[in-house]
């Protein structure tokens, strides 16, 4: 709070400074200190992110015989700029779920002087509970609890109060044996955390490119619209980008108008100028400099599909989204819900439909049964379903990530939610599938999928997801990052017919790919949502209930 106001004094002195000082203080400090995504080396699955209660949980594979999970190295780190990433060390009685709470706790715990970074190894404790910070450069702190489970080992529970003591960094292999002898990190008092000038725990001098005084972009706009300035700290190294992702759908991003550029004083710029048009889409590097230093930003743009809210229904089918629904049967419904509508997707016993024995809900970008195949003729001459659908709508923005807010009950089934960004060379009706000739190319451009398995995403893998958070709405929001090129080698898209190229009726709809290149041009989104995995070979399980809400692509 105290950080809070002083930001708000000096953003009133210094208006003209607002879009570059909005993470500084008064004395020039960040106060950011916000974790986006910590993930370890042999983690089962995608780790659960409980925000609002600065909960982690991470489920960590078997061992193999003989060893041990007695540290585990540090994957992925990525915590707002300027601020660091420390062990706890001091023991405390209970740690609160309350944001009061964890508020006090943060600022009465001392943590070590030397901070992690990405490939650090940390000790397990026998509480199987690991307790970190993440420190502003200002010295606010926010404390996280990381809970590991292993299969075969019971956490024990620590009598004398929970620290990361016995957690200290280690150089040692993260499955390790006996013989390790790891120094514990100096403790730094919580009184220390700012002023000792022997430890900087994060300052700028650990970042020159993000020195405060370093030469800044303090505003600019993208298509006439303020754009976003921040930043991020991976492996270390601080990455500045301005962004806009809200321009109209389909506006074009090849040639966006970039315009207001403010700078700080004495600053140049290089690699865009005022009034210029640019390709956001791939991005442009712009690079500002005093003479000293210089910063590079990276600038992009993007949009989302409309009514990705499912708030705008017709009937039963969500406006600019289709659904496998015919003659009226419907397993996609809208659901009300607080603040608007969601999709619902029920997979439901198609016996009493007439059209065979199964059938998935399901919502998806493209087109349903464009040729007008009857119902009673669907499963006896189209045994793959999506042979029935025009996958993919008109798309050119490359997001990094998206999330969606959903709700899953499976009764024992998995469901599918996946995006593709695509490449067609056709141009003519929209590059619509249903019209594709032998000579027509559609290239995978990236890809990001979720495939159930269970509430906490172990058991099956799922190298896309970044992660799964619980909202007190009841739903989960997935966040899936999206990989250029060649999918992972786990992703379930290699257990699809995605990249099938023979029709199992040749009247079918070809919607296959032909390879991938990230490199490539975006001109499509497939994306598709279905309670039942196998759905589309009208299998799975009668009641297996999926709700989807909020899709939102980020490009940054």
């Amino acid at each position: 709070m105290k950080g809070l106001i002083s930001l708000l004094a000096f953003l009133t002195v210094l208006m003209s400074f607002v879009a570059c000082t909005a993470d500084y203080d008064s004395f020039g400090t960040s106060g950011y200190k916000t974790l986006n995504e910590l993930t370890f080396e042999g983690q089962d699955g995608s780790v659960s992110v409980y925000a609002d209660e600065h909960k982690i949980k991470v489920k960590l594979v078997a061992p193999e015989e003989g060893e041990s999970w007695d540290s585990v190295a540090v994957d992925v780190l990525d915590i707002s700029s300027m601020a660091t990433l420390h062990l706890v060390n001091s023991k405390f009685k209970e740690f609160p779920s309350d944001s009061a709470g964890l508020d006090s706790l943060a600022h009465e715990v001392s943590y070590s002087s030397e901070r992690l970074r990405s490939g650090d190894k940390i000790r397990i404790p026998s509480s199987l509970a690991v307790y970190v910070a993440v420190v502003a450069e200002n010295g606010d702190a926010s404390i996280w609890q990381i809970s590991f489970t292993i299969p075969g080992v019971e956490a024990v529970a620590d009598d004398k109060g929970k620290s990361s003591s016995s957690s200290a960094k280690s150089s040692s292999s993260a499955k390790s044996d006996d013989k390790s002898d790891d120094k514990q990190d100096e403790v730094k008092s919580s009184s220390s955390k700012a002023q000792d000038s022997g430890e900087n725990l994060g300052s700028a001098e650990e970042f020159p490119e993000s020195k405060p005084d370093a030469p800044r972009i303090l505003s600019m706009k993208i298509g006439g619209n303020e754009a976003i300035i921040d930043s991020s700290v991976s492996d270390g190294k601080v990455s500045f980008r301005i962004h806009y992702d809200d321009l109209d759908y389909a506006s074009g991003l090849s040639s966006v108008k970039i315009s207001d550029i403010t700078l700080s004083e004495g600053a140049e710029i290089s690699g865009v100028e005022n009034d210029g048009e640019y390709n956001l889409a791939q991005g442009v590097i712009a690079t500002v400099s005093n003479g000293k230093t210089e910063q590079e930003y990276r600038i992009v743009a993007g949009y989302q599909f409309p009514n990705s809210s499912f708030d705008s229904w017709n009937k039963y089918v969500a406006s600019d989204w289709s659904n496998g629904n015919t003659s009226g049967f419907n397993m996609t419904s809208p659901l009300v819900v607080a603040g608007g509508k969601a999709a619902k997707m029920e997979s439901m016993d198609a016996k009493i439909l007439g059209i065979g024995q199964f059938a998935s809900g399901n919502i998806f970008t493209g087109y349903f049964n464009p040729k007008g195949v009857g119902a009673t003729s669907m499963l006896s001459k189209y045994p793959d379903g999506n042979e029935l659908i025009d996958f993919g709508r008109p798309f050119e923005g490359r997001p990094q990530y998206v999330e969606v807010d959903f709700t899953y009950e499976g009764k024992g089934d998995s469901c599918d939610i996946y995006f593709f960004l695509e490449n067609r060379t056709a141009t003519a009706n929209e590059g619509k599938n249903q019209y594709r000739t032998s000579s027509d190319v559609n290239t995978l451009v990236a890809s990001a999928w979720y495939r159930s398995a269970s509430d906490d995403n172990s058991g099956r893998p799922n190298p896309d997801v970044v992660s799964i958070v619980e909202k007190e709405n009841g739903f989960k929001t997935l966040r899936l990052k999206f990989k250029y090129g060649e999918p992972y080698e786990d992703s379930p898209i290699h257990n699809s017919n995605t990249f099938k190229d023979d029709l199992e009726n040749s009247s079918g709809i070809d919607n296959h790919l032909n390879g991938y290149d990230g490199d490539m041009a975006v001109t499509h989104l497939r994306a598709v949502m279905a309670s039942s995995a196998n759905g589309n070979y009208y299998k799975g399980k009668v009641g297996a209930t999926l709700v989807v809400d909020e899709i939102r692509f980020y490009y940054y």
